[in-house]
């Protein structure tokens, strides 16, 4: 027959971020706890990357349009907007490399499935990914507008480009 618990000492420790990893190129954030995390609590907002520790300039914040559809588990991975990517892209300071990719997150970033808030990273230890992957898609021209009484061509990419770089003669 069942038997009665006679103490019970509840989860009250903080979950903690072991490590991340970041695809630029598929627009992907993995995270890795220490504990299964309840994927609900999830605030991407509460997540910053930045490009070296205690970077105060540079940075970017994950807009509430990042999401994640993971289960809930230790391992939960961020589909990162498309608006991210693309400003993440204009900072030429930022993920470039896993040097130059550093993340902290507040308390109210994630929770464990007992309801404790994660261990909260702050800006001068940010934590540096432990795998980064380049963007090394090509961008293409979707769509152009050119305006003849105006002289103007209007050129619209697929992602973010540097248009220092455009060469008109190409």
């Amino acid at each position: 027959s069942a038997k009665i618990v006679a103490n019970f000492t509840a989860d009250t420790i903080s979950p903690v971020l072991i490590s991340f990893d970041f695809d630029l190129d598929n627009g992907h954030l993995a995270l890795l706890f220490n504990e299964t995390m309840n994927v609900s609590t999830l605030d991407v907002t509460q997540i910053e990357l930045l490009p070296w520790p205690g970077a105060t300039n540079n940075t970017h914040i994950l807009s509430s349009a990042s999401s994640s559809d993971s289960a809930n588990r230790p391992n939960i991975t961020v589909k990162i907007f498309k608006d991210d990517l693309n400003r993440i892209k204009q900072i030429l300071e930022l993920a470039t490399s896993a040097e130059s990719t550093n993340l902290i997150l507040s308390r109210l970033s994630i929770k464990d499935m007992n309801g404790n808030l994660v261990e909260e990273i702050a800006r001068n230890n940010a934590t540096q990914a432990a795998k980064f992957t380049p963007d090394t898609t090509n961008p293409y021209l979707q769509e152009f507008v050119f305006d003849v009484d105006q002289g103007v061509l209007l050129l619209t990419f697929s992602e973010t480009v540097n248009a220092s770089s455009f060469d008109v003669t190409r």
